[in-house]
């Protein structure tokens, strides 16, 4: 995942340092996305962003304890749905 702090329209209006164009900085992205599978997440601030990664690592972490729970048990191990895996993650709200 790759999280970028800032809007797509701030993309647009050119609101960053560098000579580069807003269409080939938005290309670049949706490249990224589609050729290695990359979501894309978007965050106002670097505190929504801190607070999304959290988030995903709290979520992964529970599912790693929850593998090495089961295999401790001698259960089988759980495996998540493909959707599950390849989901867009939910966006915080402001």
């Amino acid at each position: 995942r790759l999280v970028v702090i800032g809007a797509p329209a701030e993309v647009t209006a050119q609101h960053y340092r560098g000579r580069v164009t807003p269409g080939a900085v938005m290309a670049t992205l949706s490249a990224f996305e589609c050729r290695y599978d990359l979501p894309i997440h978007w965050a106002m601030t670097p505190e929504a962003a801190a607070l999304q990664v959290e988030s995903w690592v709290w979520w992964y972490s529970r599912e790693v304890v929850k593998s090495a729970n089961a295999l401790l048990s001698g259960l089988p191990v759980p495996q998540p749905p493909l959707e599950a895996i390849t989901s867009a993650p939910k966006q915080l709200s402001a």
